[in-house]
């Protein structure tokens, strides 16, 4: 489940990072008003119902995206999303900065892309170019 994702992503980056977790979109939206964020890890089925895939994830990226001290922070998604044309032109709408697949984690150098998503979300992006 989720929180067994939660510890594995813990564990990979280790203490360099203060993590949070949300185990639904609404928790999600708390913890993006609340706190600043450089990076959100996005699964695609937040709530984590695999079998009717609930698409969550879709919700609160378009939100990180819509909301101006959001739009700078960047996205990376870990998932097992299986629809890959949708992923395509989703991730180019809400400017992901890679994309992990959860069978395919540790082969990754998820640590690396983590840094380098971080370091991204310190450039920028100009006004409304991610609509496009």
């Amino acid at each position: 489940g989720e929180v067994e994702w939660f510890k594995i992503v813990q564990w990979e980056l280790g203490d360099e990072y203060d993590l949070v977790h949300a185990r639904n979109l609404e928790e999600a939206d708390q913890w993006l008003d609340s706190k600043n964020f450089r990076l959100v890890i996005v699964d695609l089925n937040l709530e984590g119902d695999t079998d009717t895939g609930d698409r969550k994830g879709f919700e609160l990226m378009e939100k990180i995206r819509r909301t101006e001290i959001l739009r700078d922070v960047s996205i990376i998604v870990l998932s097992q999303y299986p629809f890959e044309t949708e992923l395509r032109t989703s991730f180019k709408k809400f400017r992901v900065h890679d994309f992990v697949g959860k069978q395919k984690f540790q082969e990754m150098p998820f640590k690396e892309i983590v840094d380098d998503a971080i370091a991204a979300s310190y450039e920028g992006v100009s006004g409304e170019e991610w609509l496009d």
